[in-house]
Order: structure tokens, then sequence, then C-alpha cells
């Protein structure tokens, strides 16, 4: 790691072929009155106002190879050839005498159900989040809330170390499972179907594989058969079974497409961290006939490393909608499209067995019809009292 004075007034990176020759040089250069940090037993660090001390050392041995000029007055020298590097240097600089006051990073340990990112996502109502001022957060007030606001945490430690928050939590005990509830009741078919598969972990089972039932039929009984002692109970298990449906969609032939022309700037801002510096804005009423287009840039340093600093830029692009009539190529392709959603939707996580489609064109466009068939739960549970008649 690099120390701050090297990074704030220059230094250097010597390079050595030798194995474990750091610690050879860095004596000589320790005899030179030179400071220096070893990095690895091949690379050593100088500041640059010492590199003239011990040039006369290292100069002309092939085995040692000295770095450009690097740190802050590297940086801004190679800046000042770009106004926006610049004005990200600036910046920069800014949040390097401002970073004690700021959240830097944020360090959660969470648990099995509550991730890191589950527990991030807590901290940051409460005013816990990277970008945060250190002076306007109470951390026994943020851990008092989180403990009130999640009964899933049963224990939360918050520490600062630097400019980094430390975020440690327990979870509660795992609940126990629900209860079985009382009462009795029968499980029905809630639609009419084929039955396909039945799985029965209470109750009396009235129907098999195969049998056509109707919407509302007891599939599984609560009253237990006299061989198996009578009485009542609450019937448990699944049904599935086959059941026929439809659906159907239409297409307008009219289609409107919008054409979007030369956007102007409409807003302008820089966010620094979860900062954000408001450059201009013009407040103006836009409606449907403008589109709104944001474009953000994040902010790189000549080495490729991203700052963090993205400009936002928001752009009025006007939308003019246009009319137009569609093939029937063009038709028969989005009426298929809207069938396979149609059909997403319908059969959910219910499998699909069959399938048959049929279309036709009509005056305003094109209209389509699938007749299908979807294996899924039927059954559905429904109470009674001994006095009913089950």
């Amino acid at each position: 790691m690099v120390r701050l004075d090297f990074w704030l007034f220059g230094y250097r990176k010597i390079s050595i072929e030798s194995e474990s020759a750091a610690a050879s040089l860095a004596a000589k250069m320790l005899r030179l009155g030179v400071a220096c940090t070893v990095v690895s037993t091949r690379e050593i660090l100088i500041r640059e106002r010492d590199y003239s001390k011990i040039s006369n050392v290292i100069l002309g041995q092939n085995d040692i190879f000295v770095s450009d000029k690097k740190g802050l007055p590297a940086y801004f020298r190679a800046a000042l050839k770009s106004p926006v590097s610049l004005v990200a240097a600036a910046i920069s600089l800014a949040l390097v005498i401002g970073a004690p006051s700021l959240v830097w990073d944020v360090r959660a340990v969470g648990g099995e159900r509550i991730t890191e990112e589950v527990l991030e996502g807590y901290l940051e109502p409460l005013g816990l989040s990277v970008g945060s001022l250190w002076s306007r957060i109470d951390t026994a007030e943020i851990e008092t809330a989180l403990l009130a606001e999640h009964p899933d945490v049963a224990w939360v430690n918050i520490n600062r170390r630097g400019s980094v928050a430390y975020v440690e939590i327990r979870e509660t005990e795992d609940a126990p499972p629900p209860s079985v509830a009382t009462g009795y009741a029968n499980i029905v078919a809630a639609e009419d179907c084929i039955i396909s598969e039945i799985s029965v972990t209470g109750g009396h089972a009235l129907v098999a594989v195969g049998e056509v039932v109707r919407k509302g039929d007891v599939l599984i009984s609560g009253v237990l058969p006299p061989e198996s002692g009578g009485g009542f109970c609450r019937a448990s298990g699944t049904v599935k079974g086959v059941v026929d449906g439809s659906v159907s969609v239409e297409v307008s032939r009219v289609a409107s497409e919008k054409e979007y022309g030369n956007g102007s700037p409409s807003a302008f801002s820089v966010k620094i961290l979860n900062f954000s510096i408001n450059i201009f804005k013009i407040y103006r009423n836009y409606g449907s006939k403008y589109a709104i287009i944001e474009n953000n840039e994040k902010i790189r340093l000549p080495n490729g490393r991203e700052l963090p600093i993205t400009l936002m830029r928001e752009y009025a692009v006007p939308v003019t909608e246009n009319e137009r009539l569609l093939s029937d190529g063009e038709l028969t392709r989005l009426a298929g499209e809207k069938m396979l959603e149609a059909l997403r939707l319908r059969v959910g996580e219910g499998e699909l067995c069959r399938a048959s489609s049929s279309g036709g064109f009509t005056e305003d466009g094109y209209s389509m019809k699938t007749n299908f068939a979807v294996i899924e739960e039927v059954g559905l549970t429904s109470p009674f009292t001994v006095d009913d008649k089950p």
C-alpha cells in the first residue's frame, strides 16, 4: 500500500530482478538518509524528492528498473491536458480531504436468511450507506431502529473504523413451523377436470386417477370411513388434474410508431458517491410530446480506474407518433407473440400438455384463439362442521 505522504508529494517505484534484493538496497538507502517502503522482495517505493540522492546508486545497473513519476503531482500534470480530467482531479482532491467525514464503505456481515445485500437494504433507509456523513449518524439509534423494524434481527452491532462502517447482526432463531389448522375440512375440485395425480396425507380419497370431476366435487373427504375408525378430520393432500381452457387475442392492423427528433439538454448534475450536485435544470412540463433520455458517464483516471463520480445528463427529445398499416405477415407475427404471452400468464406454474390454435383476418386486424389443456393443482380446502353434510 502506498503511504499517504508518498502519494501526495510524488514517488517512484524501483523494481529489482534479483530475488530478495530489495532488503539490501533498502539498507543502502537508509544509510544515505532516504526513507523508503519495501513493498515486496523485488519492489521498493521512494519519495520523488529523494530520488536524486540515490540515482547514482541505482543508475547503470541492469537489474534495477525505475518507474516514471507517480502520485498526485504526476496525475495533475496529466490532468492539465484534459479539462474534464482536471475537474475530476479537483473533485478527487476534495474527496480525499473530506474523506474522514464520509462513509466510504459499509461492510455488513449477515446470516443465512439475511444476506449482506438484504442487510445493506435495511441500513440505507436508516441513514447508513456509502456517502453518508458520520456527523449525522447515531449508531445506537440505528441499532435500536433496526431491531424495532425488523423482527428477524435478534442482535446488531455497528462499529466505525476510519471511514468504514462495520455492521454485524445475528438472526432470530428459525420460527417454529405453523401449526396445523384446526377444524374439519374437505378438499374439493376448484375446476372441472380429469384427475391426473392424487396424494393423500389426511382424510379419505373419494376419486381416482382418470376420473372426471366437476367444480365443487369432494376429492378428499374429511369424514373417515368406518374401516378406518370413523370420525372427522381436516383433509390434506395434493390433487392435480387436466383442465381444459382457451384464450383469445386480437391485434389491430393500425400500429402507432414513435419517431424521435434531436434532443436538447434539460438537466445536468454531478453525483459524488451518494451526493448529487445540480449544475442546471430546466423546470418545464414537457408532456407526452417529449421523452426524457438519461445519459450517465463515469469519470475515469488515465489508467482506466473509475472514480466515484458520475456526470448525469438529461435530454428532452421531441417524440412524434405516426400511424401505419401492418402487413399480413406482421399481423400474424404479433398475434403469435401476444398469444404466447397470454398462454404463459394463464398456464403459470402448470404443465401445458395440449394446445391447438386457429386464427383469421378481421376488418380491424387479426384474431387468434388457442384451445389448451394444462395439468395444475385443482384441490381446494373447504372447511365444514360436524353438523354439515360433507
